[in-house]
């Protein structure tokens, strides 16, 4: 197995905002440094999430298919969002912005993993600064699988601040997120340091629906699949939807309203967990990420910057993914904060 490049350890610990800011603004920050948005009430109406909204049956995400970018017809079939861009990965000034992202501007420096060789790692992911208080249906390492429009691939739920009742938790934004090696990804890691104009400081909120089938990431929703659940793509063809091991991550035109239209779409696929005896296991949704990490390369033209699929085919573009990733380990296990805002109203 090849020896595990680490990044230098973090030890930064969570400094939580009143609660009058966290019912206001959901990324939060060290006190004095929120910026807010004037007049907007960000309570979640958890009785609508539970009674009266449903995900969408039809799973078709808006960012595999070929449409404009900041106005630009056909931007995004420029492989500068795709996992295996060559943007910027030229080793000549000034096309090495990647590495020097990576190397230099990213704090730190990252660790360097690949999906290929992947006991080690998914080790260290699992078993460093998991929090007693995580909800078991959390817990393990999970692919943002479609999740092409940002760099994100594998994150953890588990090494957030989760309260005692398991219904909120502040996840470090700068830890156990997994990116590709390209300047997008590298600008990501450095973007999720640096968002509060200091290193350490930003967090992602997380809270659960009552009836737990429900999970907001900061406004943005995601479905815990249940027993019973379909899901299909608009041919009729099925997608995997496992109780225990899936979930749908949905962006909405209106962000707390799921009859408007889905914006952005994802599914949130566990690769990996721990069993009782604390020995690694990979689901098969591991095989499949495993399979799209050793594709070929999508041939394209103009030395890969842009590929030539119809509107139908595009999302062969985002298919093969990137072998290798970046991450910026949890720090060690740390006491829980005592001092947490509370959930949302039952309105």
């Amino acid at each position: 197995m090849a020896e595990l490049q680490e990044g230098p350890k973090n030890d930064v610990q969570p400094v939580l905002a009143p609660d009058s800011v966290v019912k206001r603004h959901f990324f939060q920050c060290c006190p004095g440094k929120q910026k807010l948005i004037p007049d907007i009430d960000y309570t979640i109406d958890w009785n609508k999430w539970e009674n009266v909204y449903k995900p969408p049956n039809i799973y078709d995400p808006p960012q595999l298919k070929d449409i404009n970018c900041l106005g630009i017809p056909h931007a995004n079939r420029c492989c500068g969002c795709q996992h295996r861009s060559p943007c910027c990965k030229w080793p000549v000034v000034p096309c090495c912005c990647a590495a020097m992202c990576q190397y230099c501007l990213t704090c730190p420096s990252p660790a360097r993993v690949k999906i290929s060789d992947p006991d080690e790692w998914l080790m260290k992911l699992l078993s460093t600064s998991a929090s007693p208080n995580c909800p078991d249906f959390l817990k393990g390492v999970w692919w943002m699988c479609d999740n092409v429009g940002i760099p994100e691939v594998l994150t953890t739920f588990q090494d957030a601040y989760w309260q005692e009742d398991q219904m909120l938790g502040l996840k470090p934004g700068m830890w156990n997120w997994g990116v590709p090696p390209t300047a997008w990804g590298a600008g990501q890691l450095k973007g999720c340091w640096y968002r509060a104009e200091g290193p350490g400081t930003w967090q992602l909120r997380m809270e659960i629906s009552p009836n737990k089938k429900w999970v907001s990431l900061g406004g943005y929703f995601m479905y815990v699949i249940q027993p019973g659940d379909t899901f299909t793509r608009p041919d009729g063809t099925p997608i995997k939807a496992v109780p225990g091991e899936d979930m749908m991550r949905c962006n909405f035109k209106q962000w707390d309203d799921a009859t408007t239209e889905v914006m952005y779409q994802y599914m949130v696929r566990k690769i990996a967990y721990l069993d009782d005896s604390g020995k690694l296991v990979k689901t098969k949704n591991y095989d499949e990420l495993l399979r799209r990490a050793t594709l070929p390369d999508e041939p394209g033209c103009c030395c890969n910057y842009v590929y030539p699929h119809s509107k139908e085919d595009f999302w062969k573009t985002h298919e093969p993914m990137s072998d290798e990733l970046l991450f910026q380990w949890a720090s060690s296990a740390a006491p829980f904060q005592q001092v947490m805002p509370p959930t949302s109203a039952r309105v």
